[in-house]
């Protein structure tokens, strides 16, 4: 499968894929952070935040394409115990409290 990803014009450390809704809110997830040189093509069971309402979905990815699912319940536990996911959650939610009221 090739990667779905391509570089997004000005910003080389945000590359975008294909637009999957998020699941809660239905805003398009199509963009994935880069650190270093390499693209991060997610797997299967990669986490994905939506920045417009930070629910957590899960990537699926076959001989299809890629998807977004539901977390279960030990994923959703999983997530939560690593307190950098949590702090990033936060601050989308303080980010939208402050800057997209109304929308």
């Amino acid at each position: 499968m090739t990667s779905p990803f391509r570089p997004q014009p000005g910003r080389p450390d945000v590359l975008r894929h294909q637009t999957l809704p998020c699941l809660a809110c239905g805003a398009p997830n199509d963009s994935a952070g880069v650190t270093g040189d390499v693209a991060p093509t997610p797997t299967s069971g990669d986490y994905c935040i939506c920045f417009r309402c930070g629910e957590v979905s899960i990537y699926v990815v076959g001989p299809l394409g890629i998807a977004l699912r539901e977390p279960t319940t030990a994923e959703l536990a999983e997530f939560a115990s690593e307190p950098a996911n949590t702090r990033l959650v936060q601050q989308i939610h303080e980010y939208n409290a402050t800057h997209r009221e109304g929308l």
